[in-house]
């Protein structure tokens, strides 16, 4: 998948995902993954319920992402990370 085609199969999701999120996602993370060269994409979304983050999406290795789907990240985690 060259960049092109990545940016070409987000449109295609935002206009055959119905509002699906995850199907935009889905698109935008393979689109990353194509034009960087990267194993693995992961997507966390905030939560403002809970105030943190939750790993909704993993592209690339199936060990990984089922090791890391469905955790949740907090603030100060992430802050240790960006430092």
């Amino acid at each position: 998948l060259d960049p092109i085609q990545g940016v070409l199969a987000i449109g295609r999701a935002l206009r055959a995902g119905g509002g699906d999120p995850d199907a935009v996602l889905a698109a935008v993370a393979e689109a990353v993954r194509a034009a960087t060269g990267f194993r693995g994409i992961c997507i966390d979304r905030h939560r403002p319920a809970w105030d943190d983050f939750e790993t909704v999406l993993l592209e690339g290795d199936d060990a990984i992402r089922e090791r890391l789907l469905g955790t949740t990240t907090t603030w100060a985690q992430y802050g240790e990370v960006l430092q």
